[in-house]
């Protein structure tokens, strides 16, 4: 029998340590995982389990090269496909565009993922040439596209979601955030964020005088930080003895999404946290685990989310978690069980909260291991292959 073959389209590469999981825990199930990205040179080494890997033409190639792969391409696909090629040539008339999309139909995938929405916009024109069926994936951008003034991508969803033969969504949140941008939900499948609870496992804290918070995410505004800075100033001033990290690199260029690091250090400095906080910057994935191993609680003080994997590889890892009532963390977290759910802008509520779990470290501990439970029963990385593997299954060929 046949492997379905499986085409992501548009990931960095190497991808997110998530992203990586997922997909060489795909291939280890038996499907063809093949990943379509643009190629650094920090990446060009590195192979993931069971992957094939297409590399995609950068957009400054000189125009011999688009025109050499053009041609290539175009004579492969014709010797297998002359009437796609056709098709593909009436609806793409520039030779950038054919040389970035030639070499994906040539892939001749069961299924076409692309997984950032932003990506998606990019080959509208081209899902009808694809043939195939065409999966997007929303992770909670959806509900940030407009709070960041992306008009571009605000207005692009409906068409988006039109188009798309099935999205996939990571929280319920998030479906019916796109619900509001014309997503049918009969064609959507929710399929949560999920943590490879081997690797993210608690470990082995010592007593400490002091209480260690941490936070994992990019340095933008739309996570919050400035409201968490304020509630560690508010637990300094009740004489709380709190160090806080936060573990995240910049915004990716092309996002929308400025760097707020400059403002950030500036508050810092203004709340008189110098000594208290430590921007981190963008950690491997040991390192954020060895941090999460030496933490006593991780605040997630977010506008909108999706549902972050941060939250729940502290969870993984037995860390009670302060988090802000967006996105689909409701779904992983009863306010009171495995964490605090606060409101969002509310640094008291923050601080009340992270001064409930130093005053009583024995609930804090119950939490921490209640939210591994929770994680381990309901977002553990072989559940969502599963789900994955019967959803793609369900829109291949035998589907």
């Amino acid at each position: 029998m046949t492997r379905l073959h499986l085409l992501e389209v548009g990931l960095d590469w190497p991808p997110e340590a998530y992203l990586q999981r997922k997909l060489e825990g795909l291939a280890a199930r038996g499907l063809r995982v093949t990943v379509a990205a643009e190629i650094e040179r920090r990446g060009a080494r590195q192979r993931l389990r069971g992957i094939e890997l297409i590399p995609l033409p950068r957009s400054d190639e000189p125009r011999l090269v688009v025109a050499f792969g053009v041609l290539r391409d175009g004579l492969a696909l014709a010797l297998r496909n002359p009437r796609r090629l056709v098709r593909l040539v009436r609806t793409v008339r520039k030779g950038r565009r054919l040389r970035a999309v030639l070499p994906l139909l040539r892939a001749n995938a069961d299924i076409i993922h692309f997984e950032w929405e932003t990506t998606a916009r990019g080959f509208l024109p081209l899902f009808e040439v694809f043939e195939a069926p065409v999966v997007v994936s929303s992770h909670g951008s959806v509900s940030i596209r407009p709070l960041i003034g992306d008009q571009k991508m605000t207005a692009a969803y409906p068409l988006i979601f039109e188009k798309a033969t099935a999205v996939h969504c990571v929280s319920d949140a998030t479906l019916r955030d796109a619900a509001r941008y014309g997503l049918d939900p009969r064609k959507a499948s929710v399929i949560r964020a999920a943590v490879d609870t081997e690797f993210f496992k608690p470990g082995t804290r010592g007593l400490t005088r002091e209480l260690r918070v941490v936070a994992i995410g990019q340095l933008h505004w739309i996570k919050g930080y400035a409201d968490a800075l304020e509630a560690i100033a508010q637990l300094v001033s009740q004489g709380v003895p709190v160090f806080y990290d936060m573990i995240g690199g910049e915004p990716p260029n092309g996002t929308n999404k400025p760097s707020d690091r400059s403002r950030l250090l500036y508050l810092i400095h203004e709340l008189g946290l110098s000594d208290r906080v430590r921007l981190r910057g963008e950690l491997s994935q040991e390192e954020v685990l060895k941090c999460l191993q030496e933490s006593d609680v991780l605040l997630q003080a977010s506008l909108s989310e999706g549902l972050p994997n941060s939250v729940l590889e502290a969870m993984a890892c037995g860390l009670p978690v302060v988090v802000t009532d967006c996105g689909g963390l409701r779904e992983a977290i009863n306010d009171g069980i495995e964490g605090f759910v606060c409101p969002r802008r509310s640094p008291g509520a923050l601080a009340e909260a992270l001064r409930k779990l130093w005053d009583d470290p024995e609930h804090a501990r119950s939490m921490g291991q209640a939210g591994r439970a929770r994680v381990l029963a309901e977002f553990a990385l072989p559940q969502q292959i599963d789900s994955f593997v019967s959803f793609y299954e369900s829109l291949g060929p035998a589907g």
